[in-house]
């Protein structure tokens, strides 16, 4: 979008509030049991995104005349590794995504039995109207 000269100050906006909830999110985990948690790999990979996010949203802006800056301006392309923290959660509730796919195999099912149930419903329904 910046390309094309759109505006894009609602998406840093975004990231801005993103960056800040991961960052609170991060910070609870480590106040809560700091021992036990960075000892979880998905933790310190955690650890890397926010500290990355902080860096190149946040520090980064602002020491942006530096030269040596320009290099890790590169890097903001590891950003990417954010969808790896949605592929965690997507592990986490497995049984939950088993119970989605369930429901969508069986809708076809689901339906047909609706379906029955609506013509057999209204066969009795003639049945008593003629019997009135």
């Amino acid at each position: 979008w910046r390309t094309e000269g759109k505006n894009t100050d609602i998406c840093t906006t975004l990231e801005h509030c993103f960056l800040a909830a991961y960052t609170v999110e991060l910070i609870m985990r480590l106040l809560e049991d700091c021992h036990s948690v960075i000892r979880d790999p998905w933790v310190r990979f955690d650890c890397f995104l926010v500290s990355f996010g902080v860096v190149s949203q946040w520090i980064l802006p602002i020491v942006h005349n530096v030269p040596e800056v320009h290099t890790l301006l590169m890097l903001r392309c590891a950003r990417l590794l954010r969808l790896a923290k949605t592929v965690r959660f997507l592990m986490r509730f497995r049984e939950l995504w088993m119970l989605v796919q369930g429901l969508a195999h069986s809708a076809s099912t689901m339906v047909y039995t609706i379906l029955l149930l609506f013509v057999v419903l209204y066969i009795f329904a003639c049945l008593i109207l003629q019997l009135l």
